[in-house]
């Protein structure tokens, strides 16, 4: 066993389980910034509900698209990102 993984923590549940785990929180996010931004198109700018979703698509769109290449720029190794969802940079290389 890894140090710092006790077998009834994270660490015991298959490396799939544990990436959609750490992927949780940010997909409730995203969906949370859409719901937010759709109201806004509508409550804000008054926009009918197919453009507010086109406002709401585009503004996650952009905004995942600099977080992705922000997050690549930060994490160049596979061990760095490992270390995150307890995978274990060994797996890696």
């Amino acid at each position: 066993m890894q140090p710092g993984l006790d077998k009834d923590g994270l660490g015991r549940f298959p490396v799939y389980k544990r990436i959609l785990f750490a992927l949780g929180g940010p997909v409730a996010n995203i969906a949370t910034a859409f719901v937010g931004l759709f109201a806004l198109g509508i409550v804000e700018f008054g926009l009918g509900a197919p453009d507010a979703m086109v406002f709401a698509t585009s503004q996650v769109g952009i905004t995942a698209l600099q977080l992705a290449s922000a997050v690549s720029a930060l994490f160049v190794e596979p061990s760095q990102v490992s270390g995150i969802v307890a995978l274990g940079g060994s797996q890696f290389g």
